[in-house]
């Protein structure tokens, strides 16, 4: 259950990383038109913008999809396996103090 929710996560920021790369390339384009050179493309740019925004919207909703399926696995997983749950909260937990005792006696 833990690989399909972490393979979902691994492709949704796999996307979001292709997203911010393509609008980081237009802005390099922007920049090396020139100001001159951007007015007489503006058409082009705008239209560039445009396609970003639509792809931008594309694909949170998807994020927003798969997110909504990673929580219903994870209710069901937790109605399916509480004591499974509830030993691994109490791992993190105790992890968590024990990592604090230490780093307390540091001080």
């Amino acid at each position: 259950m833990a690989k399909d929710n972490t393979a979902d996560l691994s492709v949704a920021a796999g996307e979001v990383r292709e997203l911010r790369r393509a609008a980081l390339d237009l802005g390099k384009a922007l920049r090396s038109f020139g100001k001159s050179d951007f007015f007489d493309t503006g058409e082009d740019a705008s239209d560039d913008a445009a396609m970003i925004v639509r792809e931008g919207q594309r694909m949170a909703h998807a994020l927003q999809e798969r997110f909504g399926q990673l929580e219903k696995r994870a209710e069901k997983s937790l109605r399916e396996h509480p004591g499974t749950w509830a030993a691994g909260l109490l791992g993190v937990i105790g992890f968590g103090l024990v990592l604090g005792l230490i780093l307390r006696h540091r001080d």
